[in-house]
């Protein structure tokens, strides 16, 4: 990667959260403010031009989500490529991204609400391991404009990513901790922020379905 010439937006979380990647692998990158000259020579881009930019090589990569993996394969191999990949979790930067976010006042409000919704999350994910087939027809139909294979592709990507060692011991949903706690870190850091947030104050796992036997297995660290 030292000397990479990557297309990406500023704003992009893939390139904000780089140099926790860089930091942890022993590369220099000052991050996307910065006008300080680092390993990494970022192509400033809008989004609809990362794809076309690498494959093109006018770039020699690209940060982005795994789950855009599906779509930029088959357009490689019709330009005889092959696309590379590695992820920022098996190079030291093992976060949390996608998750249910709900407003402090509508969990004092209405618990209930939460905890219903939560479930229903939880639920939907559960039946779509269980349904592939069933899950992708389904999405396809709200989003016809979609290929079934590129939507196979993504729910692969998906459930892939869905298990660490957490929800491998607590059941889907669970949130670590440590795992949290370097996240809130990573985020105050890169996004400079003011205020270092107590990590406790912004998860929970008390919603899910399987809350009772997480207290029942970790006592008072259950969160």
């Amino acid at each position: 990667m030292k000397g990479a010439k990557i297309g990406s937006p500023i704003g992009a979380s893939t390139r904000v959260t780089f140099p926790a990647l860089a930091g942890a692998n022993g590369l220099i990158d000052h991050g996307p403010a910065s006008n300080k000259k680092g390993d990494i020579n970022w192509i400033t881009m809008p989004y609809g031009q990362v794809i076309p930019s690498m494959l093109l090589r006018k770039t020699d990569a690209a940060v982005m989500f795994a789950t855009e993996l599906p779509t930029i394969r088959p357009k490689a191999k019709t330009l005889g490529k092959t696309v590379k990949t590695f992820y920022y979790g098996d190079y030291g930067v093992d976060t949390y991204n996608n998750g249910v976010v709900v407003h402090e006042d509508t969990i004092k409000a209405d618990p209930k609400f939460v905890r219903d919704a939560t479930h229903a999350v939880m639920d939907a994910w559960a039946w779509s391991l269980l349904h592939v087939d069933a899950a992708a027809k389904n999405f396809l139909k709200y989003a016809p404009g979609m290929s079934e294979p590129i939507i196979r592709g993504h729910l692969a990507i998906a459930i892939e990513h869905l298990f660490d060692d957490g929800v491998r011991a607590h059941g889907l949903g669970y949130i670590d901790y440590k795992k949290m706690d370097y996240s809130v870190e990573i985020l105050t850091k890169l996004q400079k922020l003011k205020k270092r947030i107590k990590t406790t104050d912004v998860y929970t796992n008390r919603f899910l379905p399987q809350w009772p036997q997480i207290k029942a297995a970790l006592g008072d660290k259950a969160m």
